[in-house]
């Protein structure tokens, strides 16, 4: 069978995002799958036909490697990739300068496709080369299964980001939460791994008791997907649990705000896009601080209207 071995080493949102392809490609070849150590054994369950390792050690040689990351460090695995006589190479568009020309205010051109089509096309790219018989879909969304059932009136609230950016205010986090219960009833619940254990703490605090914390199980990952299942909606900035809960079929209130929107991230069907300001966006992945020093493109965001905004994405008839 023909051998294709893919690299993409994180984060948990572009992950997310190569599901589509990778499930296509470990359908019509032998796909081993090559992620950083964090992600391996939620990435496992998540592509049960592939083979998914932190490491080239012991892998098959490839007929085709691909590259769905396409940074130095995902070219640095590729060349210890054992690979079969003419194997090719293949890695996903990324639409640099289209993405760079955001940061300078130039809207003009439009995403072409999402990140999801983007590594679609690679895989089809690798298909026709190698020639692999069946096609992949042109279209797909990422989908991810969900373990239990909804808890009615839930509502999940994941503060962090990778970047303090791309954070909405935990203050507004906390009302967000009281509002909710008293328009709702339901649980709030708080997502965070342990490294953002006081960032939690400190939504839980300005909540007064509104909200819970989420509790990290012993694989965080498999217990964020299945505590994001949980919720009716979620809101969450750009970062991977938003991404899960979509995948998930949850309605999320999604919070952009110094990172561009149109940038083929945003593309979920259920989901409300919130944020944004004159200055904005001013990054593509969040940096530490706001440059003009106010970060108004989340701050002015208020929990009025994110709670508006969830109320409107519950369930149809659920009760208020």
């Amino acid at each position: 069978m023909t051998v294709v071995t893919a690299v993409r080493l994180g984060r948990l949102g572009d992950l997310v995002m190569t599901l589509p392809a990778l499930r296509w490609l470990a359908d019509a070849a032998d796909l081993q799958v090559v992620t950083g150590p964090a992600y391996g054994s939620w990435l496992q369950a998540a592509l049960p036909n592939a083979l998914v390792v932190a490491d080239v050690e012991g892998l098959a040689p490839a007929n085709a490697v691909l590259d769905l990351h396409g940074v130095a460090a995902s070219r640095r695995v590729l060349r210890g990739v054992p690979r079969r006589p003419g194997c090719i190479r293949i890695r996903t568009d990324k639409e640099g300068m289209r993405r760079r020309l955001l940061l300078a205010g130039v809207h003009a051109l439009p995403p072409r496709w999402t990140w999801p089509e983007r590594h679609l096309l690679a895989a089809a790219r690798l298909a026709e080369q190698i020639g692999l018989a069946d096609r992949p879909p042109q279209r797909a969304l990422p989908s991810l299964t969900a373990s239990g059932p909804v808890r009615p009136g839930a509502l999940g609230l994941v503060p962090g980001a990778g970047w303090a950016t791309k954070r909405w205010p935990v203050a507004h986090f906390g009302a967000l939460a009281a509002r909710w219960r008293q328009e709702v009833g339901g649980p709030v619940l708080v997502f965070g791994s342990a490294d953002e254990s006081e960032l939690v703490r400190a939504v839980l605090a300005a909540s007064e008791g509104a909200a819970s914390a989420w509790s990290e199980p012993a694989e965080p990952l498999t217990g964020l997907q299945d505590g994001l299942a949980e919720c009716e909606v979620v809101v969450a900035g750009d970062t991977g649990p938003l991404h899960v809960a979509g995948a998930l079929g949850r309605p999320t209130v999604a919070l952009f705000g110094p990172t561009p929107r149109d940038s083929g991230f945003a593309f979920w069907p259920d989901a409300v896009l919130l944020g944004g300001a004159s200055c904005s966006p001013c990054s593509m992945h969040g940096t530490d601080s706001c440059r003009h020093g106010h970060h108004r493109c989340l701050g002015d965001v208020g929990p009025e209207a994110v709670l508006g905004a969830a109320l409107r994405l519950r369930a149809p008839g659920a009760a208020a």
